[in-house]
C-alpha cells in the first residue's frame, strides 16, 4: 500500500490505495480469471471426447461378448488381423471407422487342439 502524504486541516497522514494500484489489481484478476475459464472449457471439451471413447469401447465389448440389452441389435463392428511378427497376430476391432480394441494373440497347438492365448489387450483412446 502506498501512503499518500497530503496536508489536511489536522495534519494527519491520508491512507488508501491509489488508482494505479486498483487498476493493476483488476487487470491481474481479469487475467487469472481468463486463464481459469480457458482451462475449464478445455476440460469440458476433453471430457466429451473421453466419454465418446468410453462409449465406443462399451459398444465393442457388447459385440465381443454378445450382450444384448432389451431388443436392441448388436453394434456393427469390423474385425481385422495383422501379423505382429514372431507368430503373434494382432486382432483389431474397428467401430465407427476407428480402431477401438486390439488383442495381441498367439495360437498354440497342444494335443492336436488349437488354443488362442491373449498376450496383451490394448484399448485405443484417440
Amino acid at each position: 500500500m502506498i501512503y499518500q502524504f497530503g496536508v489536511n486541516k489536522n495534519l494527519q497522514k491520508e491512507k488508501g490505495f491509489t488508482l494505479l494500484e486498483v487498476l493493476v489489481a483488476i487487470v491481474m484478476l481479469v487475467i487469472s480469471l481468463s486463464v481459469v475459464i480457458k482451462i475449464y472449457t478445455n476440460y469440458i471439451k476433453d471430457y466429451d471426447a473421453f466419454l465418446q471413447d468410453i462409449n465406443d469401447i462399451q459398444q465393442v465389448k457388447k459385440y465381443i461378448y454378445n450382450i444384448k440389452e432389451g431388443y436392441e441389435e448388436l453394434p456393427s463392428v469390423k474385425q481385422s488381423y495383422e501379423s505382429a511378427g514372431y507368430g503373434i497376430r494382432k486382432k483389431i476391432y474397428i467401430y465407427k471407422d476407428k480402431p477401438v480394441i486390439i488383442y495381441y494373440i498367439i495360437d498354440t497347438v497342444k494335443n492336436y487342439t488349437k488354443y488362442t492365448k491373449i498376450l496383451y489387450l490394448k484399448t485405443i483412446m484417440l
